[in-house]
């Protein structure tokens, strides 16, 4: 229905013509798997509303997605990429940016770019909050609470994701829980993260969202892996990778699937998912696609190589905001330090591993890096909690948000509360972590934002 709308529009006006088509590409993508209408024949029709366009923002971005699926990426990325810088550098009307910056965030995934998946977040947030875009608002919610997780940031992604559910079950949206799903797996809570995919998966099946039901297969392939559990790691990250529409949820679960058939010894298997997740880095030169391509190939590599993959994945991704990436590249190069029975440089690698994760909140990981450190020769000690973790789930989200420098007002509209009700909240807070300012509170929060511990080392 959307292509016949958009080729009726072709004739009359372009910038419309434009628009129904990246709808028709958007929901195509949103289907994925499940649609029963090939994205390949969406992309072949988008082309001709594209070939004629200037070189608008949402123009590039049409173009940039058609030809990454007729053509691939070698063609497609560059566009993409001209694509999200300028959704990042241009002024976009306001129905510009409600409707695609959520579809340019999706291409800086595909293109391993952080920097503008975070910048494309930030402003997409920003924009529905400000201007009341309720239907949206969940989107923007999700997207940025992902950005956090990776980055590590997981008790602002826990801000997010309880106020995306909220405005949800207000709106009656029909939404993927990404957050929740996300912010379980990543803290390595096995029971809540099984129970919510589950019944997001069924939600998923019913709504006919594919791009959900690979999201869901890859959060399990990272919940599995922390837990050091490779082989359900791998068959959860072989359901996702089966997608084979262009999106980045696919491309992560490779990665997952790599390091866990490398663990169950499926070497064939590792190569052609390496050859795969390849395809999607080799012509995108950011840190996070160096890095991650690196710390796969490290995982295969001979002694003689591997060494200098994983020093290249430590010190690529170090640079990057996906701060847990980097941690996981440390981990994953201390253990291989360690089965060399080189101790002495292993624990140096896991105690930095260690330091983050446990600041992240990321337990699982955390836990399969004591055990390391222990085969290593060291114990590990717990992390006492920090002080935000005396706070509820309400009066974290309020402090967070005051700490940022939100009045009352804006935190009461930001979470649908009375400024009454925050007011009596911040009290509570104030008390419990003996504080008597807002500046007070940022110091004390940043106990918790530890979003880069023990980062500081190069090798």
């Amino acid at each position: 229905m959307l292509l016949r709308a958009a080729r009726r529009f072709e004739s009359i006006d372009a910038s419309r013509a434009r628009d129904v088509h990246l709808q028709a590409l958007a929901a195509a993508m949103l289907a994925g798997r499940l649609s029963d209408c090939g994205i390949g024949a969406v992309a072949q029709s988008a082309r001709r509303a594209s070939a004629t366009r200037a070189r608008h923002a949402p123009d590039l971005l049409l173009e940039g997605f058609t030809r990454l699926i007729a053509e691939g990426p070698r063609t497609g990325v560059p566009v993409l990429r001209r694509a999200v810088t300028a959704f990042i550098e241009d002024d976009l009307a306001p129905e510009e940016e409600w409707h695609w910056l959520w579809l340019a965030g999706h291409a800086a995934g595909l293109l391993w770019d952080d920097r503008a998946w975070q910048s494309l977040a930030v402003r997409l947030l920003r924009s529905c909050e400000e201007r009341g875009a309720l239907s949206m608002l969940p989107v923007a919610m999700a997207t940025r609470a992902g950005a956090h997780l990776f980055a590590g940031e997981l008790q602002k992604a826990e801000s997010l994701a309880a106020t995306a559910a909220d405005v949800t079950a207000m709106t009656g949206a029909g939404l993927a829980p990404y957050a929740e799903v996300g912010l379980a797996v990543f803290r390595g809570r096995d029971a809540e993260a099984t129970a919510v995919i589950h019944s997001a998966t069924r939600d998923a099946i019913t709504r006919g969202e594919g791009v959900a039901l690979t999201f869901l297969q890859w959060a399990a392939a990272v919940l599995h892996n922390g837990a050091g559990h490779y082989a359900q790691a791998l068959e959860s990250a072989r359901q996702a990778s089966a997608d084979t529409h262009v999106q980045r949820f696919r491309n992560w679960a490779l990665v997952e699937g790599i390091e866990a058939a490398t663990r169950t010894g499926q070497q064939d298997t590792a190569h052609q998912a390496l050859k795969d997740l390849r395809e999607t880095t080799r012509f995108c030169s950011t840190d996070w696609a160096v890095g991650i391509e690196a710390r796969c190939r490290a995982l295969l590599a001979d002694d003689p190589h591997a060494e200098d993959l994983y020093r290249t994945a430590v010190d690529r991704l170090r640079r990057t905001g996906v701060h847990t990436e980097a941690a996981r590249a440390r981990l994953l190069y201390g253990e291989w330090l360690r089965r060399k029975r080189r101790h002495v440089q292993a624990r140096h690698q896991l105690r930095q591993a260690l330091e983050m994760f446990t600041g992240f909140g990321m337990d699982s990981f955390a836990e399969r890096t004591r055990s390391e450190l222990s085969a290593a020769g060291e114990r590990a000690h717990e992390q006492r909690p920090g002080p935000s973790e005396q706070l509820t789930s309400q009066e974290k989200r309020i402090a967070l948000l005051a700490a940022e420098g939100a009045t009352n007002a804006a935190i009461a509209s930001r979470l649908f509360i009375s400024a009454n009700t925050v007011d009596y909240h911040l009290r509570k807070v104030f008390k419990k972590l003996d504080v008597t300012t807002r500046t007070q509170l940022a110091w004390r929060l940043l106990q918790d934002d530890r979003t880069v511990p023990g980062d500081t080392d190069h090798s």
